[in-house]
């Protein structure tokens, strides 16, 4: 899977970007700011660039290759502390963490190289059914999450670096017109 978003597009723009940064121990530094912000999502090869940022599949999920870019899409990223042993991790828990997201309407496509930023960045990109941001923060909200993948989330979370700032970059449909 390959994910391509080019930011302020001339023309074509299919998503208004909002995000929040995320400082260490969690706080919310900057919740949905950038609102004003375009991008177009396409799914595909693209080269990256001044204005493109290019998200290269490193662990697809088993239906990654089904990833839409019509709804929200989420891209979680963070600094590990081991690039490796997160990529590992990530092989194990895919298939579970996959099926699961997928039962409350969450579309996990799997852990991404951010293309472009600093070398060592990951993200973890998901993809929702709705139109909106409030939607997608809304979607399993009341889904009892299962002891095993609790234990996965929480391995996640040890495996990152987070002291450093991460971002939860939400791709938001704009209204479509004609």
């Amino acid at each position: 899977m390959e994910l391509s978003i080019e930011f302020d597009p001339a023309q074509g723009a299919t998503h208004q970007i909002r995000w929040n940064v995320v400082g260490p121990g969690g706080d919310a530094l900057a919740p949905h700011a950038g609102a004003a912000r375009t991008a177009r999502l396409t799914v595909g090869s693209e080269a990256a660039g001044a204005s493109r940022w290019v998200l290269r599949s490193e662990v697809a999920s088993p239906i990654a290759e089904g990833i839409r870019t019509d709804g929200v899409v989420l891209v979680m990223t963070y600094f590990p502390h081991d690039y490796e042993s997160m990529l590992d991790f990530d092989r194990r828990i895919t298939e579970r963490y996959t099926e699961f997201c997928a039962s409350t309407g969450e579309f996990y496509a799997g852990t991404v190289a951010c293309g472009n930023w600093d070398a060592g960045w990951l993200g973890e990109v998901v993809w929702y059914d709705v139109s909106t941001i409030d939607a997608a923060e809304a979607v399993g909200a009341d889904v009892p999450v299962p002891d095993d993948v609790d234990a996965i989330v929480a391995e996640c979370r040890d495996r990152q670096d987070r002291e450093r700032t991460r971002y939860n970059i939400y791709f938001e449909p704009l209204p479509r017109t004609g």
